[in-house]
């Protein structure tokens, strides 16, 4: 059985998702706490699997017991909100940004079938989040990286080399990704003669509010592309949901229909595969914090090609299944943290005036 709190001030909500998640033969609601400061006390005392937090809570907000369960006792934590709707999402971010792995939708019946949708996605993802055994939460940079066979990134001699050729970065994230993407990308200074591409996958209705909250939190300008939109060097461009995204030869973006691919639309395998045909060698790739293994295999034939391909590393993680399938199968030239990557991001593809 997978042990659940729900940490959730309205009493009708906390009721509701109690109901959904405990019709789920697998799941057992364990403990339910109406504040954030009961569900931290709530959370030390029954050692729960998972915890379901709200975020907007008087006393004590998502974010603070967020940051308090993280530093005390480690568990995989989802946001369940509405932020989306109610100008919240800054705050929601800022609970992931403080450990929490990812959101989802709250749900606002059982009945419809709009609820009934939503219902599905929150026991999804408590499964999901299940599997995560191990979360903790670490000072960002804490850990150096090290390049391909365990070397130190200092003992490698010109680690940038195939980085200062490439024309464009094609960038993917999933669960424990977006403070890992602001991380990295607030290194990058908006002198940055490359576009930056991004997909990160996150639930439709919360991707408005990542891409506002990614843009106010990095000097680099973020945008949602258009298909057909030709990207600029310097820019970020957040890949929309509903389609899979691509890169042309000419720098313009594609963005098609279609199925899932390793489970997600868009896919970060699908920019990644674009990248490799339009750029080859003349790009690089990072892979940071994930679920599964999407966009693994084609980060190791952008490096086979020899584009420069970077891997978050194990330590800084808070996922590491992307990353770490990339690093198996041979795909990453290196293993760094996000501060790690930004860095060395800046130090080779930002005018030398301010590098």
């Amino acid at each position: 059985m997978i042990r659940v709190v729900v940490i959730e001030d309205s009493p009708t909500a906390r009721d509701l998702l109690v109901g959904i998640l405990e019709q789920a033969p697998d799941i057992s609601v364990v403990g339910a706490a109406s504040s954030g400061g009961k569900g931290i006390e709530l959370v030390g005392r029954v050692r729960p699997d998972v915890v379901t937090m709200d975020v907007m809570m008087p006393e004590m907000d998502g974010y603070e017991a967020t940051r308090r369960i993280m530093s005390a006792f480690p568990t995989p934590i989802i946001i369940v909100s509405t932020a989306f709707r109610n100008g919240g999402s800054g705050m929601t971010f800022k609970a992931m940004e403080a450990g929490a792995l990812t959101v989802v939708e709250k749900p606002s019946s059982p009945w419809s079938e709009e609820g009934k949708r939503q219902s599905d996605q929150v026991i999804r993802m408590v499964r999901l989040m299940s599997e995560v055994h191990t979360v903790t939460r670490r000072k960002p940079g804490a850990r150096k990286g090290t390049v391909a066979g365990n070397r130190n990134i200092e003992a490698c001699v010109d680690p940038d080399a195939s980085l200062s050729r490439a024309r464009v970065i094609a960038v993917g994230a999933s669960t424990g990704g977006p403070p890992a993407l602001k991380e990295m990308l607030g290194r990058i200074t908006p002198s940055a003669i490359v576009p930056i591409v991004v997909v990160q996958h996150i639930v439709d209705e919360f991707a408005p509010g990542f891409v506002k909250w990614l843009g106010s939190s990095v000097d680099l300008p973020v945008e949602v592309p258009r298909n057909g939109q030709k990207i600029r060097p310097g820019c970020v461009y957040v890949a929309p949901p509903g389609g899979h995204t691509g890169i042309t030869d000419d720098f313009r973006v594609r963005i098609r229909g279609g199925e899932p691919v390793n489970g997600a639309l868009p896919s970060v395998s699908s920019l990644f595969r674009s990248v490799a045909d339009s750029f080859g060698g003349e790009s690089a790739a990072v892979l940071l914090s994930g679920m599964g293994k999407d966009g693994a295999a084609e980060m190791k034939e952008l490096r086979d090609l020899g584009g420069f391909t970077i891997a978050q590393n194990m330590e800084t993680a808070a996922v590491f299944g992307m990353p770490g399938e990339a690093v198996r199968i041979g795909g990453a030239s290196v293993t760094l943290s996000p501060t790690e990557a930004g860095d060395i991001i800046r130090k080779t593809l930002c005018a030398a005036s301010e590098a």
